[in-house]
């Protein structure tokens, strides 16, 4: 029973972290990328498990923000403003899924770290082999000589 590996916008209504690509630019074995997807996947079935909390509150929170428009009081771009900022407080005050977040934003940050560690370290060893490379074809016109 495999889903996909994120849920579709429209299916969820929590906005989604700032998650960053994690195969974006990079070599990643297969093994590092199943292990990627596998996270990615369990922490979109995590967050959909918070769904119906979010939404709940998020509900709550727009009660006054409706009366408003209902009223008059405000037009419809205020009410979606509203309504965006219902969702996003609705989710940040979840506490689960708030601990959730935290982990995967640190979780992406430690593997785009981990990425440009590596990057650099193949570009270091690039320049590392041409050096050597240079050296030991002079070394060997040298001793030929």
């Amino acid at each position: 029973m495999a889903g996909p590996a994120r849920p579709p916008a429209a299916a969820s209504s929590i906005p989604s972290s700032s998650a960053i690509d994690l195969t974006e630019g990079t070599r990643e074995t297969p093994r590092k990328r199943s292990r990627a997807d596998d996270v990615e996947t369990r922490v979109a079935k995590a967050r959909s498990l918070c769904v119906s909390e979010v939404d709940a509150r998020a509900h709550e929170l727009m009660e006054e923000p409706f009366r408003d428009f209902l009223a008059k009081k405000i037009d419809g771009a205020e009410i979606e403003r509203r309504r965006e900022a219902a969702r996003e407080q609705a989710a940040k005050e979840h506490p689960t899924l708030s601990a959730l977040d935290k982990a995967f934003a640190a979780y992406t940050a430690a593997a785009a770290a981990e990425q440009a560690a590596a990057a650099k370290r193949e570009a270091a060893e690039a320049k590392l082999e041409a050096a050597l490379c240079a050296l030991e074809i002079k070394g060997e016109a040298g001793s030929q000589a």
